[in-house]
């Protein structure tokens, strides 16, 4: 379901691997926890109206920096 080998989810199951300590990612443990909560499928935030605006783009600086001195 996540893309997760059988064997790494057995070694956060039991928490090492070769005798080293296994930490779950954040992204596994949300991902884990959404699917708990009865999400099983998501398309990002919803879409902002100012998202469909093109990007700004800044201006030129207004006074061109001097040449530099030796």
């Amino acid at each position: 379901m996540l893309g997760l080998k059988r064997r790494v989810v057995q070694y956060y199951e039991k928490g090492e691997r070769d005798g080293k300590e296994v930490d779950i990612p954040l992204t596994v443990r949300l991902a884990c926890a959404a699917y708990n909560a009865g999400f099983r499928d998501y398309h990002g935030p919803p879409k902002r109206a100012e998202d469909d605006m093109p990007p700004v783009t800044p201006p030129p600086p207004a006074v061109p920096e001097p040449p530099a001195s030796e």
